[in-house]
């Protein structure tokens, strides 16, 4: 049943599942309704203090903006699965929807609404691994969370980032991710890197340490250098990713550039 009610009359959505509705929008709408009028009512249903919100609430805050009494309402009857997919499939559609806030309905579904997984993956007709990328996001530190709703990194670089559990190095990551751009593959780069130096640096400086207690003279902890043979401290190595392919051809030169020396060490 399609019915002007009262502004006065209607409560905003029980749960508000979207993180924030921009003003610049609403008074985008409000222009738009304002010259051509509501093109489709919004969608409430009768409470026992007035009528809630189900679908429609940008449309009725844009109202609220210039001054209306009454809005065009279709007024249904709807159980709590129905009424929570239509609030949801409203805010999952738009085009200006973030990574930040599917995880929010993903999150609100699960564990306001108590669904478990598969019933939010058949309901949605999202797949499991959409459903587990979401409920990994809501979960994330919320700096990884402004990163994404900003569009500064991408998914796969914060479920990256998100490995990393100690807040400062995290923050380092993500402002080099964020200034340089980085995908995913690198930032677990950079992060096994670090780590390396981490971990060489203490073995170093243990050995250092327990050997000086003994009485041994200590020496750098060096390594050679795969391309050019030079040996360097380990901890100003990195670690490289190479295809089967690239690594073949890098093995091969190395060794024509040895036979061409005169030597044929192996390598």
């Amino acid at each position: 049943m399609t019915k002007r009610l009262k502004m006065a009359e209607i409560q905003p959505p029980g749960i508000d599942i979207r993180e924030e509705i921009g003003d610049n929008a609403i008074m985008e709408l409000a222009v738009s309704i304002k010259a051509v009028g509501l093109l489709q009512p919004i969608l409430v249903r009768k409470t026992e203090t007035g009528y809630e919100i189900i679908a429609g609430h940008r449309r009725f805050l844009a109202h609220q903006s210039f001054g209306a009494e009454t809005i065009e309402c279709k007024i249904v009857s709807m159980g709590a699965d129905d009424t929570i997919l239509a609030r949801v499939h409203e805010n999952l559609f738009r085009e200006d929807i973030t990574p930040v806030d599917e995880a929010n309905i993903v999150g609100y579904l699960h564990y306001e609404c108590k669904w478990e997984l598969g019933k939010i993956e058949t309901k949605l007709r999202k797949a499991r691994a959409w459903i587990q990328t979401r409920i990994d996001i809501f979960h994330m530190p919320e700096e990884l969370k402004e990163a994404l709703r900003k569009r500064e990194i991408k998914i796969n670089v914060a479920n990256e980032l998100a490995k990393e559990q100690e807040p400062e190095k995290r923050k380092y990551f993500l402002e080099n991710a964020i200034l340089h751009g980085a995908t995913g593959r690198q930032v677990m780069n950079w992060i096994l890197d670090f780590k390396k130096e981490t971990m060489a640096g203490e073995a170093h400086m243990a050995s250092r340490i327990l050997a000086e207690s003994q009485g041994f003279e200590t020496k750098p902890l060096d390594c050679e250098c795969y391309l050019c043979s030079t040996e360097t401290n380990v901890i100003n190595t990195i670690a490289v990713n190479l295809c089967k392919s690239c690594w073949a051809d890098i093995y091969k030169e190395k060794k024509q550039a040895r036979e061409r020396a005169g030597t044929t060490q192996p390598s």
